[in-house]
């Protein structure tokens, strides 16, 4: 397979990267070419597994306002790029000198913009087994806002746990052991307006700026950019009682009785201290949580703990944004929306590949995914919901087959099998509705002109830390 194949659909990143940057700002946007990012940066870019990647028809038709590198793979063999799929690639320099820089661009240059959704993607992790290349090799999540600091705009990252979170400086994003083996994918909010983007921006910002009050954990170090722009290090502690959940196989969606406004006041509860007892959820949770937010004002939902509960449901149903975000997703598709499990299918429905090699091709795809076997070593806080799937190979194999002869339409038939000879356990984990990290990837694999689309993919972010 090649990576570089049409001149005109890769003009516009050459010239990008010749001509239109030559300020001093642009030193921290690295302008690679495919084979240099393959041949530089072997940990990332060699060898990436088709479910790590986006047919290039599933990318959003926007322009970049930095150099950026289509890493792309040509998946059929077609002199059209419709059944090619690859990385639209920002590389920034990763050096500490510049995280207060690279915020600011980031913000200034509109590349990152408030309501978008950040997917980490660790490609080491498509080697530990069917379930992490299902969902893209995807690992957390993180709600982005650009916010007005002092006399500059700034990207924030906003987390769960609250930790993380920063202006794309904190360890887990730059210097953690897992760090130079992540992809950071942007998706965008395909219905979002300004007031949206305001109402979650102030959302965000309390969670953020009361992050010690109100997330529990034990106390860290951080490092910070602080409003003069400076880099250090600050002695955090979490006091609170709105706390990671580490279990990936229970959603806030669940034990809210899969009621949506019910979930959406415990998160919002915890933000604007409504809510005083301990409540819990994990990254995508909360990002899920502040997509549903985005259509209520800050203001707008009682905060005093002696306001009826009722009352504040009614406030949050009338407001949170149920059409903005998909709904939580089963383990196998429905006739309305794509299961968890659907990732790299959609991917592979999505190419247009030549008809001769059509079979063949969507075999040697499958057969990539499904021969992987579990690494029961490798550590991760999803690797019990690895285990969970991989006892289901042999029907998701089954299911995917028979979805791309579209001999079925949906995952239900494969499902309601499963669940009658299954025990109570699997009954429930495939009964379960959930919102994963890899939820965002899937849904934005979704045909461009499905209903339930509600989130694009922008660009992958990479901080090249070569000093």
């Amino acid at each position: 397979m090649k990576y570089l194949k049409s001149l005109s659909f890769f003009l516009t990143f050459i010239f990008i990267s010749l001509s239109a940057y030559a300020n001093q700002e642009d030193l921290l946007f690295k302008s690679y070419s495919p084979e240099q990012l393959i041949s530089q940066r072997p940990s990332l870019y060699q060898n990436i597994p088709f479910s790590l990647l986006f047919p290039v028809n599933r990318w959003a038709q926007i322009n970049i306002n930095a150099p950026t590198t289509n890493l792309v793979k040509d998946i059929g063999g077609s002199p059209s790029i419709e059944d090619d799929a690859g990385l639209r690639i920002l590389t920034i320099d990763g050096k500490k000198s510049n995280y207060h820089q690279v915020a600011v661009q980031l913000a200034s240059r509109g590349i990152l913009q408030t309501g978008d959704v950040l997917v980490k993607s660790n490609v080491r992790s498509a080697s530990a087994g069917m379930y992490y290349q299902l969902q893209g090799g995807a690992t957390h999540s993180a709600i982005i806002i650009v916010k007005e600091v002092g006399n500059e705009k700034r990207v924030f990252n906003i987390d769960m746990p609250a930790y993380e979170a920063g202006n794309l400086s904190s360890e887990w994003y730059r210097t953690s052991a897992t760090a130079p083996y992540e992809h950071y994918h942007i998706f965008r909010p395909i219905h979002i307006t300004l007031e949206k983007k305001k109402n979650l921006e102030d959302w965000a910002w309390q969670y953020y700026t009361h992050r010690e009050k109100i997330y529990g954990g034990s106390p860290k170090t951080l490092t910070i950019i602080d409003n003069q722009g400076r880099v250090l290090l600050k002695n955090f502690s979490f006091r609170g009682n709105y706390t990671f959940n580490s279990d990936y196989s229970k959603s806030s969606f669940d034990d809210s009785n899969q009621d949506v406004t019910l979930m959406a006041l415990k998160a919002a509860g915890k933000i604007n201290g409504y809510f005083t007892r301990p409540h819990s959820d994990y990254c995508s949770g909360f990002v899920y949580n502040m997509q549903l937010l985005k259509g209520c004002r800050f203001d707008s939902i009682p905060s005093s703990p002696s306001t009826p509960k009722d009352r504040v449901l009614r406030a949050l149903n009338l407001c949170i944004d149920k059409e903005g975000v998909f709904y939580p997703m089963n383990v196998f598709s429905n006739p309305s929306n794509p299961g968890l499990v659907d990732g790299p299918l959609l991917a592979m429905q999505a190419l247009k590949l030549p008809l001769d090699k059509k079979k063949q091709v969507l075999q040697q795809l499958v057969d990539s995914i499904f021969e992987t076997n579990l690494d029961t070593n490798f550590r991760s806080s999803h690797q019990s919901a690895a285990i969970a799937f991989d006892a289901l190979k042999p029907y998701i194999k089954h299911y995917y087959q028979l979805m791309l002869d579209k001999k079925i339409m949906d995952g239900q038939q494969i499902q309601n099998q499963i669940m009658a000879q299954s025990t109570a356990e699997i009954k429930a984990f495939l009964s379960a509705l959930n919102y994963p990290p890899s939820a965002f990837i899937i849904n934005s694999l979704l045909p461009n002109d499905h209903p339930e689309k509600k989130f694009k993919y922008i660009l992958t972010l990479d901080f090249d830390r070569e000093e």
